[in-house]
């Protein structure tokens, strides 16, 4: 009987230790899966960007619609109409010039279109509809006033004004390297405006008037002296 006891209790510790054995191989599987699901989560995050549960992302238009280069084009033609009007250019290069104050500003007209459509995309993105056609209308009409008044300059200016005068001849002396240019600004009486161009460059000064129309002016050279109808230009203090 004491032998068949002390099998029993013998059995009954095997039994625990089995179990405790069991028990400790299965906290170890969890700590094993646990560790792995966290380290599977840390590898997930830094390698996908992380999903905003806001809702989904908002993309804005592209803002690249050359604004500036329009507008640059629009303003540098413009001063370039006017400030190539103000000299007074030698006849042979006043076709030249006025055929491209013409191309400039056509070229202003097209670019001043092109920046009222690219500031019309901006602002209808960024102006509500209470105040978007008012920035239309005064960005147009700033715009078109802007290229008016510079074409009407031109347009003067090449035109030569109201009572212009108009080229009638030129006499050149070579050993000066002088050009003299009699114009016709006749307007009730007869007049003739003397232009010089000295030098290289494509421009005239006007020096003198005279009362008389340019067929009946005479220009003759004495030494470095021009006699103009019995006027003397020296040229050597110009």
């Amino acid at each position: 009987m004491h032998l068949g006891a002390d099998e029993l209790e013998l059995g009954a510790t095997t039994t625990r230790e089995e179990a405790e054995r069991q028990d400790r191989c299965q906290k170890e599987k969890r700590n094993l899966c646990f560790h792995a699901a966290l380290r599977s989560n840390a590898h997930g995050t830094l390698g996908r960007p992380k999903r905003l549960e806001s809702g989904p992302a908002i993309v804005h238009p592209s803002t690249k619609d050359r604004l500036g280069v329009w507008l640059a084009t629009f303003v540098g033609g413009i001063v370039l109409c006017v400030v190539l009007e103000v000299p007074r250019w030698i006849p042979e290069w006043e076709p030249y010039v006025d055929l491209l104050v013409v191309c400039l500003v056509t070229v202003s007209a097209a670019a001043g279109i092109l920046s009222f459509n690219a500031a019309r995309r901006r602002f209808g993105r960024r102006l509500s509809a209470k105040w978007r056609y008012l920035a239309y209308f005064f960005s147009a009409l700033i715009m078109f006033a802007v290229w008016s008044f510079a074409a009407l300059i031109a347009a003067f200016a090449a035109g030569g004004g109201l009572f212009a005068a108009t080229y009638s001849q030129q006499f050149h002396f070579a050993e000066l390297d002088t050009t003299i240019y009699l114009y016709n600004s006749s307007f009730l009486d007869p007049e003739t405006t003397v232009y010089v161009r000295r030098g290289w460059l494509p421009l005239r000064e006007q020096v003198m008037t005279l009362g008389k129309s340019p067929d009946s002016v005479r220009v003759t050279l004495n030494g470095n002296v021009v006699m103009i109808d019995h006027r003397a230009l020296d040229l050597r203090n110009r």
